[in-house]
């Protein structure tokens, strides 16, 4: 009788690691950013991603998984409008300086006429929140928030 107990022990230990490993393996993975290269085109205006226009790039991935990317902010803010916030798992933007990817809401964003971006949405941004109040006060810009740009 106690073989019979401690085999039952062995296997219902089993099943429940077994189970343990099949709901980790089914877990979401992380979204990312996704490079964007020269071949790319801006998914609101169709126009290419040139090499001069990288520096302004971003994108965001939706729920389902496909990722939209866009050669100027105005043109993310323009898409996310039409495809709705809920529907849109993240958001990533490259650093204006470093031009390295981030999740939007880790930016500061300095919006004004005077600064030039590919379509003229004239918005960068800036992973350095006293870098982005330079730029603002030089352009006298204003600073906002990326919640405030995509509504």
């Amino acid at each position: 009788m106690n073989q019979l107990f401690q085999y039952c022990k062995f296997v219902l230990f089993a099943l429940l690691f077994c189970l343990f490993l099949i709901a980790s393996a089914c877990e979401k993975a992380p979204v990312k950013p996704v490079e964007i290269t020269t071949n790319d085109i801006c998914f609101y205006c169709k126009s290419p991603i040139a090499e001069k226009d990288m520096a302004s790039a971003v994108e965001f991935i939706t729920k389902s998984g496909f990722v939209r990317k866009f050669d100027d902010i105005a043109c993310l803010i323009s898409d996310a409008q039409k495809v709705g916030k809920k529907n849109i798992e993240a958001f990533y933007v490259k650093d204006i300086v470093s031009q390295k990817w981030l999740p939007a809401d880790q930016l500061q964003y300095v919006r004004s006429d005077k600064i030039k971006t590919p379509r003229n949405g004239g918005i960068i941004a800036f992973q350095d929140a006293a870098r982005a109040q330079q730029v603002a006060t030089r352009y006298q810009a204003e600073l906002v928030k990326f919640g405030d740009l995509v509504k």
